[in-house]
C-alpha cells in the first residue's frame, strides 16, 4: 500500500494508517452505526492504482469491520477481497493499473438485506506540461499542469535538508493549469537540493443512500527534485 512518504498520514489518512486497530466481525449491521470509508491513491511514479474500503463505527473511530454475508463490496463488478494488518486493521483493497484506470468508477455496496449502494468517482492524473529545471532560481518558478481543471486545488509540500527551514505546505488554487511557486514562498526554503510534491485531494460525503454515511476521499500526485540558487 504504498503512499506519499513524507506528509500522508496528515493529510491523507488521519488517525487510520498511523494505529492499531482493533478488528471487529459484523454479522448483523446497523445502518446508523456503520460508516464508509473509500479511499483511491496514486502516484504518477507508480504502476498500480490502490483502491482501499473500510467500515467503522463512526468518521473518528479507530476499529474496523470485517462483512460477513452476504454483505459485500465491488469495483466496477469486480469483487474485492478482505484483508487485515495491524496498521490498519480490515480492509478491502484492489491494485489497478494507473496508466488503464482514468475515468469513472463505481463502488457498489451490498448490504445484509441485499441492497446496493453505488458511489461513483472519476480518477484523473495529471501531469507535467514542462519538466522542472534541474536548477531553480529563487525569483520564483511558474509550473505548468495539464490534465486538471480549470480551476483546481492543488497541495504543494517542498522540503530542502536544511536542519532549519519552513519549507512550503500550502494548498494553491491553480487557475488554468498554472502553479507559481513566487519568490516570498521560495525564502522559507534554503539553496540547495529540493525535494517537492505536488497532488490533489478530493473528499467528499457518499452520495449512496447508505444511511450510515460516509467518505469518499481520492488522491493523486507527483513529486520531483531539484537545485535552489541565488
Amino acid at each position: 500500500m504504498s503512499r506519499f512518504v513524507i506528509f500522508f498520514c496528515a493529510f491523507w489518512l488521519t488517525g487510520v494508517a498511523c494505529n492499531n486497530h482493533e478488528e471487529t466481525i459484523i454479522r448483523h449491521i446497523d445502518p446508523d452505526e456503520v460508516w464508509l470509508d473509500y479511499q483511491v491513491w496514486g502516484e504518477e511514479d507508480k504502476e498500480n492504482v490502490t483502491v482501499m474500503l473500510q467500515f467503522r463505527t463512526d468518521y473518528s473511530d479507530k476499529d474496523t469491520r470485517l462483512l460477513d454475508e452476504p454483505a459485500g463490496i465491488m469495483l466496477d463488478g469486480e469483487e474485492l477481497k478482505a484483508d487485515s494488518s495491524k496498521m490498519t486493521g480490515f480492509y478491502y483493497e484492489m491494485e489497478r493499473p494507473l496508466q488503464s484506470f482514468s475515468g469513472s468508477h463505481v463502488i457498489t455496496f451490498q448490504d445484509f438485506e441485499g441492497k446496493t449502494h453505488e458511489e461513483k468517482f472519476i480518477f484523473q492524473p495529471f501531469w507535467l506540461k514542462e519538466e522542472i529545471p534541474q536548477q531553480v532560481s529563487r525569483t520564483g518558478l511558474a509550473i505548468q499542469l495539464e490534465g486538471l481543471e480549470k480551476e483546481s486545488h492543488i497541495r504543494v509540500v517542498a522540503l530542502d535538508t536544511a536542519f532549519r527551514s519552513n519549507g512550503i505546505n500550502d494548498v494553491d488554487t491553480v487557475k488554468n493549469g498554472q502553479l507559481i511557486l513566487s519568490e516570498k514562498r521560495l525564502k522559507n526554503l534554503k539553496n540547495g537540493p529540493v525535494h517537492i510534491e505536488i497532488f490533489q485531494e478530493q473528499e467528499w460525503p457518499l452520495k449512496n443512500s447508505w444511511k450510515g454515511g460516509g467518505r469518499l476521499s481520492v488522491s493523486y500526485g507527483l513529486k520531483r527534485d531539484f537545485e535552489l540558487t541565488d
